[in-house]
Parts: structure tokens; C-alpha cells; sequence
């Protein structure tokens, strides 16, 4: 198998990989040999990486909001 990120990537046997978030078009690819042809996908697969939603845990502690412990 070979992969590709976006119509005008580049195919590689290495797994697309992306780190902003956003919507990702992959491509693949199967890579024939003496007795199969190469077929490669007519349409890619969407990716979607969504943003990170920030967890914060305190343990023990106290918090003050306009002067009253919360």
C-alpha cells in the first residue's frame, strides 16, 4: 500500500501524517508486481483532526473568584 496527502502529494509507502487541525484528503494506492497491476483509488478518504479541548484537574487546592472560594 501506498498512501498521499492531497491530490498533489506525493505517493510513499509511509502513512500520511499532519499535525494542524483541519480536513485531510488521503489518496492510496495498491502497487502491483509481476502478476498484478497497480490500482490506485478513484477518490480519496477525508480526515478531519480536530482541535484539542484542554482538560485542567487540581487536586487539593482552592480556587477564589471575586473574593469567594469557588
Amino acid at each position: 500500500m501506498e498512501y498521499k496527502l492531497g491530490e498533489d502529494g506525493t505517493y510513499s509507502s509511509e502513512i500520511p501524517q499532519a499535525k494542524e487541525a483541519g480536513t485531510y484528503t488521503v489518496y492510496w494506492k495498491t502497487v502491483g508486481n509481476d502478476n498484478y497491476e497497480d490500482y490506485e483509488s478513484p477518490t480519496g478518504v477525508d480526515v478531519t483532526i480536530k482541535k484539542a479541548t484542554p482538560t485542567l484537574t487540581w487536586e487539593d487546592q482552592t480556587v477564589v473568584a471575586n473574593g469567594k472560594a469557588a
